[in-house]
């Protein structure tokens, strides 16, 4: 599926108000079809209209058919429709969200499920409660770890506590053009983490998160996904969807989610990669102002190489608090110094590995980006000191120190490395391996061939 930055969104904008709402003719010939299958009311409301781009234009469309007798065959469900010279070129359809309201709406009938045990006892019973079997097929009992009641929808369901067979039957009831206003008002009263990431799956599904968002869309979804009562895992997939389509990568929208602690890096991350110049800014700013210095020194590792950044940084920070050292760790190994850093070599002269992981995995990292010759004896040493430690060659900061000491080249530490590789056995060890000594390679990186690299450079040495 090809993706729309928001580079293009001005462009997007300008071509909806000429024909977002017009369906091209080549678009209703391909429903026409389907339309006289479904006997009833039926209904092809036009979402969107991208402009062309990489030769297609992308038509999306909310689609829903009704049965004489009132049952719904499918409601807004989302094609995305390609045009090449004005032909359908392809029609796709996202996958269904695997959600509870997604499964209510295509529901046959509802059960309670009623959990104990963080799900292992389970029994079912019909909604005038009549107990019977499980539903065939059940396979949820993840879903309903926490004891209680949950509303079934049968067949293939996700269940949903806390919901009512009245509410349920609310939502099915609504016309098609309502849904997503009814899900969007019953998401901002603050539902239990797990409806709410039900409710933006449907979201999703309905296509709210595919299109530029207004200025007051943005503001409203902004204010919700600092909201912390939404729980963690509603606001991490919000931030998902926004991000798929609708970040702007400004300042007014970025720089509260770049305080807050859950959201933070995701937002770093996005803000870096779609609008650099405006990231370094902003964070060259909070550098000199006391009350953001603290924010501003978490995003250290893309600022590493800013003069002005890390000096301020490294100034206000000299005694840092133990939290803070892990983010200094880029500043140190930044600085211009063809001997290393005397912080770095001191943390791992220093630093035991029990109750330290983290940060020597960090130092072991900004060392192999660096200058790693400069720390190669602080690196053997450490090795040495840890060598009947177990744990350190079972842990990814052994081969960080190892490629360091390959990087730096160092025959010992190439040596060690060669043995180290070649004992590997275990998939996930293997695929780290991979990932630290195969970056830069072109064509596809097999241990061996990492290992017949090394052999070849050391014998070199």
């Amino acid at each position: 599926m090809m993706k729309w930055m928001p580079s293009a969104i001005a462009a997007i904008l300008a071509a909806a108000a000429a024909n977002a709402l017009e369906i091209p003719a080549e678009v209703r010939l391909l429903y026409a079809d389907e339309r006289r299958q479904n006997p009833g009311s039926y209904e092809v409301v036009p979402k969107f209209e991208f402009p062309e781009r990489n030769g297609l234009v992308r038509v999306d469309v909310l689609v829903s058919s009704k049965t004489e007798d009132g049952r719904w065959v499918f409601r807004n469900r989302l094609d995305r429709i390609f045009l090449k010279d004005g032909k359908i070129d392809a029609v796709r359809r996202p996958g269904a969200p695997g959600d509870f309201w997604s499964a209510a709406l295509a529901a046959e009938k509802f059960l309670y499920a009623d959990s104990d045990e963080q799900g292992k006892k389970l029994s079912f019973s019909e909604l005038d409660g009549t107990p019977c079997a499980p539903p065939a097929g059940n396979g949820c009992q993840a879903d309903m770890r926490t004891p209680g009641r949950y509303l079934f929808p049968v067949p293939g369901g996700r269940p949903l506590s806390g919901i009512s067979p009245e509410t349920v039957e609310k939502f099915r009831s609504l016309p098609a053009r309502e849904e997503a206003a009814w899900l969007r008002e019953r998401l901002r009263t603050l539902p239990p983490p797990a409806e709410a990431v039900s409710l933006l799956k449907r979201l999703d599904a309905v296509g709210e998160f595919s299109y530029p968002l207004t200025a007051g869309e943005r503001e409203g979804w902004r204010k919700l996904l600092l909201e912390e009562r939404l729980g963690v895992m509603p606001r991490r997939l919000l931030q998902q969807q926004l991000f798929q389509a609708n970040f702007l990568p400004h300042e007014e929208f970025a720089a509260e989610l770049l305080a807050d602690p859950l959201l933070g890096s995701r937002t770093a991350e996005a803000f870096a990669e779609r609008n650099r110049p405006a990231f370094e800014t902003l964070l060259l700013r909070w550098s000199s102002q006391p009350d953001k210095q603290e924010t501003a020194l978490r995003y250290s590792e893309y600022m590493a190489d800013n003069a002005d950044y890390r000096n301020r940084m490294l100034a206000a920070f000299r005694e840092p608090a133990p939290e803070q050292l892990s983010h200094l760790i880029p500043l140190y190994a930044g600085k211009p110094a063809a001997d290393g850093s005397p912080e770095l070599k001191k943390l791992l002269r220093e630093t035991p590995y029990s109750g330290n992981f983290r940060l020597l995995c960090r130092v072991a990292e900004w060392c192999l980006k660096t200058r790693p010759a400069a720390y190669a004896p602080e690196i053997k040493a450490l090795l040495r000191r840890e060598r009947n430690n177990p744990d350190l060659k079972r842990s990814v900061l052994y081969p960080l120190l190892l490629a360091s000491l390959c990087k730096a080249n160092d025959p010992e530490g190439a040596a060690e490395a060669i043995a180290y590789l070649k004992s590997l056995k275990d998939p996930a060890q293997i695929e780290n391996a991979k990932r630290i000594w195969g970056k830069g390679m072109t064509g596809p990186v097999t241990l061996d061939r990492i290992i017949r690299e090394l052999q070849k450079k050391r014998s070199l040495l």
